[in-house]
């Protein structure tokens, strides 16, 4: 052997000899130099002149990747005819029949890693190296003795076995690291999006995770039942939950862009979105996503603030989603996804306050507690635009009876529903009669006198 050569090389133990920049020989010692002493199928042939196919390599690598990214050059992969060197080991060692390195399958790993963080596509990688197994092969088998059809369908195997590692070993490497950026750049953001919901955010936080503080957000506030089929008993609930918070993600990136914050749990959460991201009319759609990623029925309340008043605008969105979710309940309306503007439910908002106003008008229904058919008949003539035939269609009886049922309650509440100032009263006491009341002093004076009945009766 060369002198040059022989100096380029550096030995990891009996008979193998692996080269550095400057040569190439599989982990095998070189047999006498006769065809007869030589394996077949064998690799084992020491090849001069790698650093020439190193560079070839690199080179097609790197005319791939730019062609398939339509770059005019490829830096992102950096110029490596270590990474190239490394590769040319592995492939002649498994084709000759020997595994390959911790050492050289972390280096390309540790490629694939870099790549990732680089933020080249998993698709054009693996194409490259694909073209790239082609060029090792053509490299290693032309300097390989194959004499029987057996070394042929050995050195078949042994090329996608080569092609097995190759691909497994960078996607998995790949993977991993793009998960772990992505947990790095969630908690990022999950950071800033907490700092903007308590109102401490900074630059610096929204620096971090390379978005802006605008002055203006799309603040929504959610709700998703907790009785979603979601769910499967089957399954861990808590990995159910996170599966469907991944796809509610998933289909808030894919409908608002990545502009667009989130506070999610499995019954609901905040959005946040900057105002010049997103116009109002496509929150909609948006709200229709996330009810079809989490296969259920979402309400959703929506504001748009200035940046100082989310923390306290929050607070009241959400006690908003959960008036209109015990409306719904209350009046028996047909399950719906619905995105509600603030103004939507300003005045039944205000109506459900706790306070004495609240107390007086739900007063006003008392009298219908006795009577839950004119109660249902109200609630439904109510729902139905005050229009008798709908109202009456969804009961089942004649416009007729409607007419005599409304005649009825005025009787017993003194407010006609027929009049405008009526519907106004009676409207405003089922709204506020939606959360439960306390006890009424009549009804505390019943209770009191009954208890002391039976204190005082005598037991038999």
């Amino acid at each position: 052997m060369h002198e040059d050569n022989r100096n380029d090389m550096h030995t990891l133990g009996p008979g193998a000899v692996v080269p550095t920049a400057g040569s190439l020989a599989v982990a095998t010692e070189k047999p006498p130099d006769t065809d007869a002493a030589r394996p077949r199928g064998s690799t084992a042939t020491p090849v001069q002149g790698t650093d020439s196919l190193a560079e070839e390599i690199v080179r097609r690598f790197q005319h791939v990747v730019a062609e398939r990214l339509a770059l005019s050059d490829s830096a992102a992969l950096h110029n490596d005819a270590a990474l190239a060197i490394s590769y040319l080991r592995i492939a002649a060692k498994i084709l000759d029949g020997g595994p390959p390195t911790e050492h050289e399958v972390a280096q390309l790993e540790s490629a694939a890693a870099r790549w990732a963080r680089d933020r080249v596509p998993i698709d054009v990688i693996l194409h490259a190296l694909h073209d790239g197994s082609r060029t090792a092969y053509k490299f290693v088998a032309g300097r390989s003795t194959i004499v029987t059809r057996a070394d042929c369908v050995v050195i078949g195997a042994r090329t996608a076995e080569l092609l097995e590692l190759m691909t497994t070993t960078v996607s998995m490497a790949y993977v991993r690291e793009c998960r772990a950026m992505a947990g790095e750049h969630r908690s990022a953001v999950e950071t800033f999006t907490h700092a903007l919901l308590d109102g401490r955010a900074t630059t610096a936080m929204a620096r971090s995770c390379g978005l802006p503080i605008t002055d203006r957000y799309h603040l929504l506030a959610l709700s998703i039942p907790a009785t979603s089929t979601t769910v499967d008993d089957s399954v861990d609930h808590r990995v159910a939950s996170r599966r469907v918070i991944a796809r509610i993600r998933s289909g808030l990136v894919g409908n608002g862009g990545r502009a667009v914050l989130s506070v999610l749990n499995r019954c609901g959460g905040t959005i946040l979105i900057p105002t010049p991201a997103l116009h109002s009319d496509q929150l909609e759609p948006l709200v229709e996503a996330v009810a079809e990623a989490a296969d259920a029925v979402v309400t959703a309340v929506h504001r748009e603030v200035a940046v100082d008043s989310i923390p306290e605008m929050v607070h009241t969105l959400h006690e908003m989603v959960d008036v209109a979710n015990r409306l719904a309940e209350v009046l028996s309306a047909p399950p719906k996804t619905r995105l509600y503007e603030f103004d939507q439910l300003a005045a039944e908002y205000q109506l459900t306050r706790p306070g004495t106003v609240r107390e007086s008008l739900a007063r006003r229904l008392d009298p219908l507690m006795d009577h839950p058919l004119l109660l249902r008949t109200l609630t439904v003539f109510l729902l139905s635009d005050q229009n008798r035939q709908r109202a009456a269609r969804k009961l089942f009886v004649h416009p007729n009876t409607i007419d005599h049922r409304l005649k009825r309650i005025a009787v017993v509440t003194g407010l006609d529903a027929a009049r405008a100032d009526g519907q106004w009263a009676l409207r405003a006491a089922l709204v506020a009669r939606t959360f439960p009341l306390p006890p009424s002093p009549a009804a505390e004076t019943r209770g009191a006198d009954e208890h002391n009945h039976h204190r005082t009766a005598t037991p038999w």
